[in-house]
Protein backbone atom coordinates (compact mmCIF):
# COMPACT_ATOMS: atom_id res chain seq x y z
CA UNK A 1 0.00 0.00 0.00
CA UNK A 2 1.00 3.92 0.02
CA UNK A 3 2.27 5.93 2.67
CA UNK A 4 1.53 9.50 3.20
CA UNK A 5 4.70 11.33 3.51
CA UNK A 6 4.58 14.54 5.71
CA UNK A 7 7.14 17.29 4.58
CA UNK A 8 9.41 18.20 6.91
CA UNK A 9 9.53 21.82 8.50
CA UNK A 10 13.16 21.44 9.37
CA UNK A 11 15.03 24.01 7.65
CA UNK A 12 18.07 21.91 7.16
CA UNK A 13 16.39 19.81 4.24
CA UNK A 14 15.07 22.87 2.30
CA UNK A 15 16.25 23.08 -1.23
CA UNK A 16 17.83 26.57 -2.06
CA UNK A 17 15.30 28.50 -4.41
CA UNK A 18 16.85 28.69 -7.81
CA UNK A 19 14.19 30.78 -9.08
CA UNK A 20 11.52 33.12 -7.84
CA UNK A 21 9.02 30.91 -5.83
CA UNK A 22 9.00 32.18 -2.49
CA UNK A 23 6.79 29.48 -0.90
CA UNK A 24 7.56 27.65 2.13
CA UNK A 25 5.51 24.44 2.38
CA UNK A 26 3.62 22.25 -0.41
CA UNK A 27 -0.18 23.32 -0.59
CA UNK A 28 -2.41 26.25 -2.14
CA UNK A 29 0.18 28.40 -4.21
CA UNK A 30 -1.41 31.91 -4.11
CA UNK A 31 0.96 32.94 -7.09
CA UNK A 32 0.42 30.14 -9.27
CA UNK A 33 -3.09 29.53 -8.05
CA UNK A 34 -2.68 25.69 -7.67
CA UNK A 35 -2.08 22.77 -5.05
CA UNK A 36 1.45 22.27 -4.78
CA UNK A 37 2.64 18.94 -3.72
CA UNK A 38 6.02 18.33 -1.98
CA UNK A 39 7.32 17.53 -5.33
CA UNK A 40 5.89 20.11 -7.29
CA UNK A 41 6.96 22.88 -4.71
CA UNK A 42 10.80 21.38 -4.82
CA UNK A 43 10.30 21.65 -8.94
CA UNK A 44 9.36 25.21 -8.81
CA UNK A 45 11.91 26.11 -6.47
CA UNK A 46 14.62 24.59 -8.14
CA UNK A 47 13.42 24.18 -11.93
CA UNK A 48 13.50 28.00 -14.11
CA UNK A 49 11.68 25.75 -16.78
CA UNK A 50 8.78 24.71 -14.12
CA UNK A 51 8.86 27.71 -12.58
CA UNK A 52 8.69 29.48 -16.13
CA UNK A 53 5.16 26.96 -17.06
CA UNK A 54 3.76 28.04 -13.55
CA UNK A 55 4.28 31.65 -14.23
CA UNK A 56 2.50 31.66 -17.38
CA UNK A 57 -0.40 29.82 -16.25
CA UNK A 58 0.62 26.39 -18.18
CA UNK A 59 2.24 24.37 -15.12
CA UNK A 60 1.43 20.86 -13.67
CA UNK A 61 -2.42 21.44 -12.09
CA UNK A 62 -2.98 24.76 -13.68
CA UNK A 63 -5.92 25.49 -15.48
CA UNK A 64 -4.18 25.24 -18.29
CA UNK A 65 -3.96 29.17 -19.30
CA UNK A 66 -7.19 29.64 -18.05
CA UNK A 67 -5.85 32.80 -16.39
CA UNK A 68 -7.22 33.44 -12.50
CA UNK A 69 -10.45 32.04 -11.45
CA UNK A 70 -13.92 34.16 -11.80
CA UNK A 71 -13.98 36.03 -8.53
CA UNK A 72 -10.07 37.11 -8.80
CA UNK A 73 -11.03 37.87 -12.41
CA UNK A 74 -14.28 40.36 -11.22
CA UNK A 75 -11.87 42.17 -8.92
CA UNK A 76 -9.32 42.81 -11.27
CA UNK A 77 -11.98 43.84 -13.91
CA UNK A 78 -14.03 46.10 -10.79
CA UNK A 79 -10.16 47.63 -10.14
CA UNK A 80 -9.78 48.53 -14.16
CA UNK A 81 -13.67 49.45 -13.92
CA UNK A 82 -12.49 52.12 -11.19
CA UNK A 83 -9.53 53.68 -13.08
CA UNK A 84 -11.40 53.88 -16.55
CA UNK A 85 -14.22 55.90 -14.66
CA UNK A 86 -11.66 58.03 -12.36
CA UNK A 87 -10.18 58.99 -15.71
CA UNK A 88 -13.23 59.87 -17.26
CA UNK A 89 -13.53 57.30 -19.58
CA UNK A 90 -11.41 58.34 -22.03
CA UNK A 91 -10.19 55.48 -25.03
CA UNK A 92 -7.02 55.52 -26.76
CA UNK A 93 -6.74 56.61 -30.30
CA UNK A 94 -7.27 53.68 -33.01
CA UNK A 95 -3.51 53.68 -33.79
CA UNK A 96 -2.67 52.59 -30.14
CA UNK A 97 -5.55 50.39 -29.91
CA UNK A 98 -4.74 49.02 -33.34
CA UNK A 99 -0.75 48.54 -31.58
CA UNK A 100 -1.64 47.07 -28.11
CA UNK A 101 -3.81 44.68 -29.74
CA UNK A 102 -0.73 43.86 -32.34
CA UNK A 103 1.35 43.36 -29.24
CA UNK A 104 -1.40 40.95 -27.22
CA UNK A 105 -1.90 38.65 -30.22
CA UNK A 106 1.79 37.94 -30.22
CA UNK A 107 1.97 37.09 -26.65
CA UNK A 108 1.82 33.88 -25.22
CA UNK A 109 -0.37 34.76 -22.26
CA UNK A 110 -3.33 35.58 -24.40
CA UNK A 111 -6.22 32.73 -24.87
CA UNK A 112 -6.89 33.47 -28.58
CA UNK A 113 -10.19 31.43 -28.98
CA UNK A 114 -11.69 33.46 -25.49
CA UNK A 115 -9.19 36.84 -26.46
CA UNK A 116 -8.92 36.67 -22.38
CA UNK A 117 -5.19 38.12 -20.34
CA UNK A 118 -4.31 34.73 -18.89
CA UNK A 119 -2.09 36.35 -16.32
CA UNK A 120 -3.36 35.86 -12.88
CA UNK A 121 -3.43 40.05 -12.58
CA UNK A 122 -5.51 40.40 -15.05
CA UNK A 123 -7.86 38.17 -16.69
CA UNK A 124 -9.52 40.81 -18.61
CA UNK A 125 -10.92 40.78 -22.23
CA UNK A 126 -8.41 42.11 -24.16
CA UNK A 127 -10.42 43.94 -27.08
CA UNK A 128 -12.38 45.49 -24.16
CA UNK A 129 -8.88 46.05 -21.80
CA UNK A 130 -6.51 47.49 -25.07
CA UNK A 131 -9.17 50.66 -26.16
CA UNK A 132 -9.08 51.74 -22.07
CA UNK A 133 -6.71 54.67 -21.64
CA UNK A 134 -5.89 54.11 -18.38
CA UNK A 135 -5.42 50.31 -18.39
CA UNK A 136 -1.88 48.93 -18.85
CA UNK A 137 -0.73 45.21 -19.88
CA UNK A 138 -0.08 43.07 -16.60
CA UNK A 139 3.28 41.56 -18.66
CA UNK A 140 4.40 45.27 -19.24
CA UNK A 141 4.43 45.20 -22.71
CA UNK A 142 1.93 48.31 -23.08
CA UNK A 143 1.19 51.36 -20.83
CA UNK A 144 -1.45 53.28 -19.33
CA UNK A 145 -1.77 57.10 -21.31
CA UNK A 146 -3.44 59.87 -20.23
CA UNK A 147 -4.10 63.31 -22.14
CA UNK A 148 -2.13 66.26 -21.09
CA UNK A 149 -2.27 69.32 -23.64
CA UNK A 150 -2.50 66.88 -26.88
CA UNK A 151 -0.04 65.13 -25.75
CA UNK A 152 -0.08 61.56 -24.59
CA UNK A 153 2.49 60.79 -20.99
CA UNK A 154 2.61 57.38 -19.31
CA UNK A 155 0.84 57.19 -15.80
CA UNK A 156 4.18 54.76 -15.00
CA UNK A 157 7.45 56.48 -14.82
CA UNK A 158 9.63 52.76 -14.07
CA UNK A 159 11.21 52.21 -16.75
CA UNK A 160 10.18 49.61 -19.73
CA UNK A 161 11.12 48.39 -22.83
CA UNK A 162 10.13 50.09 -25.62
CA UNK A 163 7.28 48.41 -27.83
CA UNK A 164 5.15 48.90 -30.72
CA UNK A 165 3.01 51.12 -28.35
CA UNK A 166 4.95 53.53 -26.33
CA UNK A 167 6.66 53.94 -29.76
CA UNK A 168 3.45 55.02 -31.34
CA UNK A 169 2.41 57.13 -28.63
CA UNK A 170 5.27 59.14 -28.59
CA UNK A 171 4.32 59.88 -32.25
CA UNK A 172 1.17 60.97 -31.76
Amino acid sequence: MFSQRTPSTDDSSRVPAATQCVCTDPGFCERHQCQKTPHLLKLCQTRPDYFQLWEEGHGPLQRNGSGPGLLQRAGNFGSAVVRHVANGGKQVSESVYAARLSICNQCPMLNLKQRICTDQACGCYVDRKARWESEDCPQGKWIATTECGGEHVTDDVSPIEPTVDSIAVGNE
